[in-house]
């Protein structure tokens, strides 16, 4: 086949395009840009790990108007190891503030957060900041004359990325100062998060009951006035994004990988490295659908169940390559799965396994790949993938 699958970066881009992000960025940019949006404003954009949430916002940063907003990209996970609250004061502080004030503002905010309030609810937190009351109007009164005199009629955006990469302590003490110190007029908090991923730490965290309905909502709730989620992409984008990142890549090919594959960007780019390693221990003409055609079957049914199905196969006669090539009979596949791997198993994963037999079927038919083929290929990726789990 004329294509091959190259190593690919991940690395978040400033061009979010694909997987339908493109409409979070323009929606968002449209919102914000709206004479009529009220401030003080705290925004959410949630999605799971690799769901693309940084790319969104450096996107989103880029096409801002200069002129209408001054914007702070923070990383927090910079600042794990000391404290990422401090670090966005004293980011803040030393790209606004001048003189003395820098000084101010940073010793403000390191008097305040001192203790870090280590297993301190946050609303405990809020109280404790408030019992400071001259520390505390010092640095919102501070806070309030960097964004009033020094970025004029702009808006401030703040964007803080990979919060839920913190530990539990210090996301929800970012969190809390947050709410308290940047509610001003004319500035905009738009943080990335996984909600699910703060809810479990919250849980873990004070130690709450499954059964118990406190898992940290309301509280993300009074922090978050707006929460945007990241969708899952439907087949079509993702077979879209998989054109972009693999040139010549036949369309049989690409469907059935877009059929397969996460709906995660980065577990799609995960994947497709993989491969890229595996058809390089590879010499045959086919070495690419082989490739993917072992990695797929692990996504679908683990590594662990694909070498126990290939054992299992081996010891009947038979192989993975004749299912594939027997990829229009559903029925016989079906049966074999049932009988050998349990109906629970089948029934978990019967959509992509049928969808896979089919799909890589056609494949092989459209380019006369032949059983033998793929059999010693997979002979090669199961004594790699067999080494690997031991």
């Amino acid at each position: 086949m004329d294509f091959q699958i190259n190593p690919i970066r991940e690395m978040p881009i400033e061009d979010a395009k694909l997987l339908g992000h493109e409409k979070i960025v323009a929606n968002l940019k449209t919102f914000l840009e709206n004479e009529n949006m009220i401030t003080p404003l705290s925004i959410a954009i949630h999605g799971e790990w690799g769901s693309g949430k940084t790319s969104i916002m450096k996107t989103l940063e880029k096409n801002l108007d200069n002129s209408k907003f001054e914007v702070l990209f923070f990383e927090a996970w910079k600042y794990e190891y000391s404290n990422p609250s401090l670090g966005l004061i004293t980011e803040i502080a030393e790209k606004y503030a001048t003189g003395n004030l820098t000084k101010d503002i940073i010793r403000a905010g390191a008097y305040i957060l001192a203790q870090k309030y280590l297993g301190v609810n946050p609303e405990e937190v809020l109280k404790n900041i408030r019992a400071s009351k001259a520390h505390s109007e010092t640095l919102s009164e501070k806070l309030r004359k960097v964004v009033e005199d020094k970025i004029g009629n702009k808006k401030l955006i703040i964007i803080i990325d990979d919060l839920d990469r913190c530990d539990v302590e210090n996301s929800l003490q970012l969190l809390a100062i947050t709410k308290l110190f940047f509610d001003l007029e004319n500035c905009v908090c738009i943080a990335a998060v996984d909600f699910k991923r703060l809810r479990q730490a919250w849980r873990q965290k004070y130690q709450i009951d499954k059964t118990s309905d406190d898992d940290g909502s309301q509280y993300l709730d009074k922090i978050f006035q707006i929460q945007i989620g990241i969708p899952k992409p439907p087949v079509e984008q993702v077979k879209e994004y998989v054109e972009t990142l693999i040139e010549q890549i036949p369309n049989s090919v690409s469907e059935l990988l877009a059929n397969i594959l996460p709906k995660n960007p980065r577990s799609i780019k995960r994947i497709l490295n993989l491969i890229s390693y595996r058809q390089n221990i590879l010499q045959s003409d086919n070495k690419e659908i082989s490739a993917i055609f072992w990695t797929l079957l692990e996504e679908i049914i683990s590594n662990s169940k694909i070498i126990y199905l290939h054992d299992l196969l081996k010891k009947n006669g038979a192989s993975i390559g004749h299912f594939i090539l027997q990829g229009n009979d559903w029925a016989t596949v079906k049966k074999y799965v049932q009988n050998h791997l349990g109906n629970d198993f089948y029934t978990k994963h019967a959509t992509r396994l049928s969808m896979f037999f089919a799909l890589s079927y056609n494949i092989c038919v459209e380019n006369n790949i032949t059983k033998n083929e793929i059999d010693d290929d997979f002979v090669i990726l199961y004594s790699a993938t067999n080494e690997a789990l031991r």
